[in-house]
């Protein structure tokens, strides 16, 4: 589980890394292209990525110390499956200028999946606590 832990440690840092470059790449870039309420959405996207990559880092340091622990290993899918679905249905969004409408359609999806990941999280600690190695 160690090795699982630190994937995700290192798959939360990452996700980091690359929030920061949208951001600047938002910043620098894209403040002459997009309108102001496409900008809004896309700073959005960043800061909740950002947020949630927090929480993965979080999530692999909890699994160093609650081993093993499936239902840690549970958010971590739902805080990754929030990232992809809202954070990047809105980048590709916005940088399409909404082309594909559909896509929208994702980014409550991936609201959902944060709510659940965070509820479970805590539903894990306050409930069922995992046995502290």
């Amino acid at each position: 589980m160690m090795a699982v832990a630190q994937k995700v440690i290192g798959w939360g840092a990452l996700s980091m890394l690359v929030s920061v470059i949208l951001g600047a790449v938002g910043t620098h870039v894209l403040t002459d292209v997009l309108t102001v309420q496409a900008l809004h959405a896309y700073q959005i996207a960043v800061n909740y990525q950002l947020y949630h990559s927090l929480g993965l880092i979080l999530i692999g340091i909890l699994l160093l110390h609650y081993q093993p622990c499936k239902r840690l290993v549970g958010v971590v899918f739902l805080l990754v499956a929030g990232i992809v679905l809202f954070s990047g249905s809105l980048y590709v969004f916005v940088i399409f200028h909404g082309a594909w409408l559909w896509l929208r359609l994702l980014t409550p999806i991936g609201g959902m999946c944060w709510i659940i990941a965070w509820g479970l999280l805590a539903w894990t600690f306050m409930r069922y606590r995992p046995h502290h190695k």
